[in-house]
């Protein structure tokens, strides 16, 4: 080859390289701004986001009143409905009397957040009032809802502006019915009232939190404001016709709607105050909610961020142009010596790829085969003794590739083993080795690793990673789609005698162990690999025989109420395998459910919950208390499971409704309907249901009221991140406030400060566990303690 070629591509290539370099400075100085937009931009998605679950909440708390309201109402038409009166002068007598203002008062203690219901007769004149009997001498007839249900004859609830009290000066807001006698003729108005505090109340629990100048509003369909946080009584029952409002309001079609506007606003019609609005429909009711954000809150400014960007974008800069001129100064040595490679492959090339290819070349995938990579491995080790250095071999095995030959046939399969290996060459370094080794199994040879095994180990395993991720993306196979998986075990060789077989077992070794751990994993092969199968085998070992014998001790932590009375227990249990030495249940529990034996230890659980219930109700002090007990979600899963909870309590004599089963979210992951069918029949003994760990795991809050759960416990997650974490602090607000509205009670587990406390009292929390009030006991050392306990003043914080 002649110089000048080398010349003219030494030439081009410094052109491409100065061009890349302009090229690359562009770039820096176009993310340099952006980076600064992206600042603010950032800001305002995190609180779009954060707005959007809290009018959720806003909308959920919203339903669930009017929801409880409206039962109210119709539970008072009904018992005129039940009457059968049929004139104007039958239904007035029969409204009118004492007995109906009885009626009334029992339905507003039953329902706390109604504020008054009223009989009203055809004329308007009130004909009953649930504050007083006889009723004061007022005619309603120039109401809005009376003037509506009198003209129409509209079967639907009435939800009127809201009125102030002239009494109190409370806001009230009504809802009312029409009364009809069987020929539709008008004969009065049924009227209940709901008090603006119920939601602004909420609603400062809910904003409260979150910085200065944030509002929340309850709106009807005609733009009527209901009520707000902060409360501004001169806008109460006006209608908000700003811009911003109308575009929320008016497309209900949207459950849930989100803009940043400078419209005007509606409390000071000022044009020029940025902020953001979310709403979020309340269901099947005529109102929607609506937080505001202001700009400072969402938005703060963001040059301080200028400094930092530019420093990077300058250092950047500096050093492209020291990468340049390297690359410039060493192109021309680096070209010079690809020729000459070029030249000398391009002579023995197509010789010896004939003969490698039939030798040394999978015929499915075209990679390399076993029998390279012995001969690649040989050399392997005898560089890695002459330079110091490591090597690795990983064994990757696809996970269920048998299922995919069965059920889509070998032609698919031998396509996925294709897109496999061209991955994995995707994953390896320029002088690593992907070979197929033989059906669904690859064997890479990843070689010149570091001469520390430390850093040689962290190399191969963020390799190793890489692969996994890499593997578990979607396949697209002749028209179907397929998402894989791998397990991958790792072998690594350095300075020592190593034999390539045996290489190639070790790794071989750590895979199926890497599949017992779970699939899609990877498992470095050691001494300590042996010794763990060993020992988790020996566990397993020893586990059965524990069952077997009863070798399991219980402690129990008690439960105390807002008066700090000890109302409960949570039963814990314990194994202790010799003098001293115990297996902690996050240990041995996983075990037996990975092993099938979980059943059979829960047997345990069970027999001894019936057998301290039934001692428990001989004491005082103990004979009123609940006793909580884990339940496993294989253990709902077997079909034998009710019957055998059933026969244990009646043949210790038990009571049934003292026992509380406490259950994972992790139960609701699959046949949710299956499990809320067992659920209810558990439920049907008067067994009582908690939901463990509430907030970590899989359920949603629209799934609560489909299950028949009894109580909730926060998780300790939360509990220990309320002196420093906003988003807990306002999460565990709304599960109370929300598990209250479904009469659910709420519990907080692992309580251990005196701050915890008081926020949780505050918030009106119902029961408590932890060690700021006792640690698990033995059962004695519980007995004594429930005896001597005597609630202390000082531990009750003040609301």
């Amino acid at each position: 080859m002649s110089k000048h070629p080398q010349l003219k591509d030494i030439k081009n290539r410094n052109r491409i390289i100065i061009a890349g370099g302009l090229f690359l400075s562009m770039i820096f100085i176009l993310t340099a701004i952006i980076s600064i937009y992206l600042v603010r931009q950032n800001a305002e998605k995190e609180w779009s986001e954060q707005l959007e679950r809290i009018t959720l909440s806003l909308s959920e708390h919203s339903t669930q009143t009017f929801f409880s309201a409206n039962t109210a109402l119709d539970n008072i038409v009904e018992l005129i409905e039940f009457a059968k009166v049929e004139n104007k002068k039958s239904y007035q007598t029969f409204t009118a009397t004492e007995k109906s203002f009885q009626f009334l008062q029992q339905k507003l203690k039953e329902n706390p957040i109604l504020d008054v219901a009223t009989f009203i007769a055809a004329d308007g004149k009130v004909l009953n009032f649930s504050r007083s009997y006889p009723p004061p001498d007022i005619d309603l007839s120039d109401r809005d809802y009376f003037k509506w249900l009198s003209s129409n004859n509209d079967k639907n609830t009435f939800y009127s502006e809201p009125v102030k009290n002239k009494g109190n000066g409370k806001w009230v807001f009504y809802l009312a019915k029409r009364i009809n006698n069987s020929q539709n003729q008008f004969l009065g108005v049924v009227l209940i009232g709901i008090s603006a505090e119920v939601f602004s109340d909420f609603y400062k629990k809910m904003g409260s939190h979150l910085g200065d100048g944030i509002s929340i509003s309850l709106y009807r369909n005609d733009y009527t404001l209901m009520t707000r946080w902060p409360f501004v009584d001169d806008l109460v029952g006006q209608k908000n016709m700003s811009s911003a409002t109308k575009i929320i309001i008016s497309d209900r079609k949207l459950k849930h709607g989100f803009l940043v506007t400078d419209m005007p606003r509606f409390t000071t019609n000022n044009p020029s105050e940025p902020r953001m609005v979310a709403s979020r429909v309340v269901n099947n009711y005529p109102f929607i909610t609506t937080v505001t954000i202001p700009e400072a809150v969402y938005a703060p400014p963001i040059f301080v961020d200028f400094g930092w960007i530019l420093g990077l974008l300058i250092f950047g800069l500096g050093f492209l142009f020291v990468c340049i001129t390297y690359l410039l100064r060493a192109n021309n040595l680096i070209l010079l010596e690809l020729s000459e490679r070029i030249a000398a492959e391009t002579e023995l090339g197509n010789a010896k790829n004939k003969l490698e290819t039939l030798a040394y070349t999978d015929s499915v995938t075209g990679f390399p085969n076993r029998t390279m990579l012995v001969e690649k491995l040989d050399r392997s080790i005898l560089e890695c003794k002459a330079k110091k250095m490591h090597c690795a071999i990983l064994f990757i095995d696809l996970d269920n590739f048998k299922a995919l030959n069965d059920q889509f046939g070998h032609d698919r399969g031998d396509l996925l083993l294709q897109k496999v290996a061209k991955q994995l060459m995707e994953c390896v370094r320029r002088h690593d080795l992907v070979t197929r080794f033989g059906g669904d199994e690859f064997v890479l040879l990843l070689t010149h690793l570091d001469t520390e095994i430390k850093e040689a180990i962290e190399t191969v395993n963020l390799i190793a990673i890489k692969i996994l991720n890499k593997l578990s993306e979607t396949y697209y196979l002749d028209g179907i789609e397929y998402r894989s998986s791998a397990s991958i075990g790792i072998s690594l060789f350095g300075m020592d005698e190593s034999d390539p077989e045996k290489i190639i077992k070790e790794a071989d070794i750590a895979m199926y162990q890497a599949k017992m751990d779970g699939k899609n994993s990877f498992r470095l092969f050691n001494d300590d690999l042996q010794k763990a199968f060993d020992s988790n085998t020996n566990l397993i070992e020893k586990l059965k025989i524990a069952i077997n014998k009863k070798q399991f001790t219980f402690f129990y932590q008690p439960q105390f109420d807002q008066s700090l009375n000890i109302v409960g227990a949570e039963a814990l249990i314990r194994w202790e395998v010799s003098d001293g030495i115990e297996v902690l249940p996050d240990i041995f529990i996983p075990a037996a459910e990975k092993n099938g034996l979980i059943n059979d230890l829960g047997k345990l659980v069970i027999e001894n919950a019936a057998i301290q219930l039934h001692e428990w109700s001989k004491l005082p002090k103990l004979n009123e208390m609940s006793l909580s007990i884990n339940i496993s979600a294989k253990q709902i899963q077997q079909r034998e499971f009710l019957s055998i909870l059933v026969r244990y309590l009646k043949e210790h004599l038990a009571d049934f409704t003292k026992l509380r089963l406490e259950l994972t979210e992790s139960i609701f992951i699959s046949n949710f309907d299956e499990v809320t069918t067992v659920l209810a029949a558990i439920k049907s003994y008067g067994i009582k249901l908690s939901l463990d760990d509430f907030g970590t795991g899989y359920s949603s809050l629209s799934y609560l009221r489909k299950l028949p759960i009894d109580e909730l416990k926060i998780d300790k997650f939360f509990i220990d991140e309320i002196s420093e974490e906003l988003t807990s602090r306002s999460l565990i607000v709304t599960i109370i406030s929300l598990a209250k509205s479904m009469g659910i009670k709420i519990t907080a587990e692992g309580v251990e400060t005196k701050e915890q406390e008081k926020f949780l009292r505050q918030n009106d929390c119902d029961l408590y566990q932890g060690y700021l009030y006792c640690k698990p006991l033995p059962i004695n050392e519980f007995i004594e303690f429930v005896n001597n306990w005597k609630s202390l003043p000082d531990s009750i914080p003040s609301k």
